[in-house]
């Protein structure tokens, strides 16, 4: 009997190991895109950046990913994921790919930023891609199953963000700002300071490891109502005007970033959309068209 259990245990290890060899990768059939030349170990180029391949399994620090009839590897950090195919349930809608999006400060148009269409790619525009490094896309996807437990669901405002648009909309808020005095800048910007809102140099979007979201009611698609708009650029979205607000909107914001900061984001003081993954090791910004 003793030699029988024997037996039977390591037949469910065999078994078990088995498995977890053929068990399928979580972004199994999902698109990835090359932020980098892809090349082998003879230094030879094998998959240019920017390429759309699809994930066919995945390794501790790669995808497994077919092209030219052949199959590769692509580092997660060499890529990133379209989360809007690897968590299905998110809504997808870039701001910056709209031609009228959401920019404003002081309930003012901001010339050159306010309804000036940034991503031109198909897919930003009409919901089905938004990128991110794909550790940053699994918190997520841990994010939205807990919301969903909630009731609520994400939507996407933002996600990687090609570092050339983020220097076009450094350019066109500091020439917004310099049109403006300095009481106009003590009134909006409150102690924070204007650099709170405007990045100084690249934006954690543009590693591909932030998003800017909120959530709506899964029952009725009802949106759920913040401390402000998004995008707007100003006090108004900061966590010190909102923290101690006892109304609907500011409970919303708390909630959001106590489920998020449980999953293991990181809060942005001035904007209660913005939440980055501090964890992932960043490598050059990224450059490549929405």
């Amino acid at each position: 009997m003793k030699k029988l259990s024997t037996f039977v245990f390591a037949l469910l290890i065999i078994c078990f190991f088995a498995l977890a060899a053929n068990a399928a990768s979580p972004a199994q059939g999902c698109s990835i895109r090359t932020t980098q030349d892809i090349v082998n170990n003879e230094r030879v180029l094998v998959i240019p950046k920017n390429t759309k391949v699809k994930v066919v399994d995945e390794t501790t620090e790669a995808f497994v990913v077919e092209y030219n009839d052949n199959q590769y590897l692509v580092s997660f950090q060499a890529s990133l994921i379209n989360i809007k195919e690897f968590i299905p349930s998110i809504d997808c809608w870039l701001d910056m790919a709209q031609p009228a999006n959401m920019f404003s400060m002081a309930n003012e148009q901001i010339a050159g930023l306010t309804d000036r269409q940034f991503y031109h790619n198909t897919g930003s525009s009409n919901g089905t891609e938004a990128w991110l490094r794909y550790e940053v896309a699994q918190k997520l996807k841990s994010a939205q199953e807990a919301f969903l437990a909630d009731g609520y669901s994400i939507i996407i405002y933002d996600a990687y963000r090609p570092y050339t648009c983020t220097k076009e909309f450094q350019s066109a808020y500091r020439n917004y700002l310099n049109s403006k005095t300095n009481d106009f800048k003590r009134q909006w910007f409150g102690s924070l300071g204007e650099s709170w809102f405007l990045a100084q140099k690249a934006s954690s979007h543009n590693y591909g490891i932030a998003v800017d979201m909120g959530l709506k009611r899964v029952s009725d698609g009802y949106v759920l109502p913040m401390p402000s708009a998004i995008h707007t650029l100003d006090i108004r979205s900061a966590y010190v005007s909102w923290v101690n607000a006892d109304s609907e909107s500011a409970e919303n914001a708390r909630y959001l970033k106590d489920k998020m900061e449980s999953c293991g984001f990181t809060y942005l003081k001035s904007e209660w959309w913005h939440f980055q993954d501090n964890t992932v090791q960043k490598s050059a910004v990224i450059d490549i068209p929405n």
